[in-house]
């Protein structure tokens, strides 16, 4: 394992939370630089970024234990492990939202089967609406992993043929996604902006994007791929590329393609760009994004409450509330209850399996 890389991409990670943040403060017309506006208009491609980083993450942790010889039991652990690491979190967010909401007097807002369905983390899977916006993603993310072992036989031990054929699939659902997705109004910023959460859409873009990591990973994996990734300036010349794309306002589906390419060479290198975002402050970033995604709409919303919405006093009280809200959130509850419910989950799989 490469651990600069694997720093790297918390880095990354890290980086694609703060752009998600800065969309978040554009659509309300918080921001006023012209650079960062711009790019924060696109914002919401970070989603597919986080779907595509996912993706291959899993193939790099477990993507092993889904060779062809897997069970029911491999199956169980792997799944705990994930519901610890979203679950409670998410849920402590959802609960403080119905809360707060219920304490201001705002009855009916949220109904039972939506609530029932956020706890569950199936909202975005055409079912229900969600009640903390950013979550969407966090439920389509959830179905990936219930669908792991399918998605990991067919990109990851499939023949190439088929790895060829799971890529095009992927492709091509992403497409579809762009041209059935209904226009939104102001609210969709672009052809991948897409978020209804009573269709499947949402569910189809993640399944794409986490599916196209876990074939960068295959991909990365052969000889002549991992020589053009290693080079110390490829994931430096992803990222130029990928920002300026991004800024110039080229289609969504041609700044896809960057991304694959920045996550594999981000971790397959030693360049100047790992170095970077394996520094502290990017880690750190990296090591509350779920935090910090889960709990900024929220505290945007109580901080325009406080403060007003001038821009010149709003935003710097956000980002200052934002990153407290979210590093109280990881230490006070994300990282001890993982931890709780990790040993309490995993316990009954682990002693009949020799996984770590």
């Amino acid at each position: 394992m490469n651990d600069l890389g694997s720093r790297a991409l918390t880095g990354l990670r890290g980086m694609a939370a703060l752009l998600v943040v800065l969309h978040h403060l554009y659509l309300r017309e918080h921001l006023q630089i012209p650079l960062i506006n711009t790019l924060a208009m696109r914002g919401y491609l970070a989603v597919d970024l986080f779907f595509v980083l996912s993706g291959f993450v899993m193939a790099l942790a477990y993507g092993s234990w889904f060779d062809g010889q897997w069970t029911v039991r491999a199956y169980a652990l792997f799944m705990s492990r994930r519901v610890a690491r979203l679950w409670p979190l998410h849920t402590a967010v959802v609960l403080a939202v119905v809360g707060i909401t219920t304490a201001a007097g705002q009855t009916g807002v949220f109904w039972p089967k939506m609530i029932v369905a956020n706890l569950l983390m199936v909202q975005s899977w055409g079912w229900s609406q969600v009640i903390v916006s950013p979550s969407w993603s966090v439920s389509t993310e959830m179905l990936a992993y219930v669908l792991f072992p399918v998605l990991a036989a067919v990109t990851l031990h499939g023949r190439r043929r088929v790895a060829w054929a799971a890529a095009l699939l992927a492709v091509v659902v992403l497409v579809a996604c762009m041209r059935l997705a209904p226009a939104t109004g102001a609210g969709r910023r672009g052809a991948l902006d897409i978020y209804d959460n009573w269709s499947l859409l949402p569910a189809a873009r993640c399944l794409a994007g986490f599916s196209l990591g876990l074939l960068t990973w295959r991909a990365l994996r052969a000889p002549a791929v991992q020589r053009w990734a290693v080079r110390s300036g490829t994931a430096l010349v992803a990222a130029v590329v990928l920002i300026l794309a991004l800024a110039s306002g080229v289609p969504d589906g041609a700044v896809y393609v960057a991304l694959p390419v920045l996550i594999g060479s981000l971790y397959a290198g030693a360049g100047p760009l790992q170095r970077l975002l394996a520094r502290r402050i990017p880690v750190i970033l990296g090591t509350l994004s779920y935090a910090i995604y889960l709990v900024h709409v929220p505290v945007l919303e109580m901080t325009q409450r406080l403060v007003g919405t001038a821009p010149a006093l709003l935003v710097p009280v956000f980002l200052v509330a934002v990153a407290g809200v979210a590093a109280a959130a990881h230490w006070a509850i994300e990282q001890p209850m993982q931890a709780v419910l990790r040993r309490a989950l995993t316990r009954p799989w682990r002693r009949r399996l020799s996984v770590p």
